[in-house]
């Protein structure tokens, strides 16, 4: 009697539990279409972004093509590959960044953003620490690797100045994308994908305005490309910034000095709500 007693609690139990299960698999069935629903919006929206992105680089390699020459052509298109290549070994930086902050301000508390400001300002240094030494390297070994894959001196001489400029510009590329990433996180990547896209539209009627009239050295265009991120960037960081205070909950962690690290508790030891965070990343 004891044992039939045992198995009947014991039945009863994983009846009750195939319900739940029962119960959260029609949730997440009646759920599904709403989430696709979110998912294709936010896919259509980087979809136009990216195609808008991707054409506006072809649109600047058929200007330097049509207006500077072949061999600018080239030394453009080779310099840009060598160091984005050189830069991969400081991608995986940027998602243990973005890891490590997502799971910090996942948890939605005081704690937990501070965290998260002090991981990103981190994030910044180490940033700094990796990418300095790979972009002096692509600079001062660009010659060197152009020779080596067969291209005449004429692209070679004019190599290591475009270098200079477009490692600049990578550098303060992968150093905002760092910042930047608190924006996604934060449920403002819309935001991001309709400035960026009016940024790819705008920036390519200028290109075409600024080499047609000025007709300038791939230096020249190389320095015109960075001041324009410059600009650009400025602006982008002063709305969410300083207009929408978009960073506010983080500011406090990004004053912090690094060596407090050591009193913030690692990511896994702070519990995210994991709902709230799901919904707010798919709401964006």
């Amino acid at each position: 009697m004891e044992g039939n007693d045992e198995n009947y609690w014991t039945w009863n139990a994983v009846s009750s539990r195939n319900e739940v299960l029962t119960l959260e698999l029609s949730f997440q069935v009646c759920t599904i279409p709403i989430y696709l629903l979110l998912l294709s919006s936010c896919y259509n929206r980087w979809m136009i972004q990216s195609i808008i992105a991707d054409g506006s680089s072809i649109v600047t390699v058929m200007i330097i093509s049509h207006y500077m020459g072949l061999r600018e052509l080239i030394c453009y298109s080779n310099v840009w590959f060598v160091i984005n290549t050189v830069y991969l070994i400081n991608d995986p930086w940027y998602d243990t960044v973005y890891k490590h902050v997502n799971v910090s301000a996942a948890s939605g508390t005081e704690e937990g953003y501070r965290s998260g400001g002090l991981y990103l300002k981190i994030g910044v240094i180490g940033n700094f620490i990796l990418a300095l030494p790979l972009s002096i390297v692509s600079v001062v070994y660009m010659p060197t690797i152009l020779r080596w894959i067969g291209y005449d001196e004429s692209i070679v001489e004019i190599s290591q100045s475009y270098a200079l400029v477009a490692a600049v510009n990578n550098f303060l590329d992968s150093t905002t994308g760092l910042i930047d990433c608190v924006l996604d996180i934060e449920g403002h990547a819309k935001f991001t994908a309709v400035y960026e896209f009016w940024e790819s539209i705008i920036c390519t009627f200028v290109d075409i305005l600024f080499v047609r009239i000025y007709q300038p050295t791939l230096w020249e265009l190389g320095l015109f490309h960075l001041a324009a991120d410059v600009v650009s960037t400025t602006i982008y960081f002063i709305i969410t910034g300083y207009y929408k205070r978009w960073f506010e909950c983080y500011r406090e962690g990004l004053r912090v000095p690094v060596s407090s690290a050591v009193s913030f508790k690692r990511p896994e030891e702070v519990k995210p709500q994991t709902l709230q965070f799901s919904l707010t990343i798919l709401t964006f």
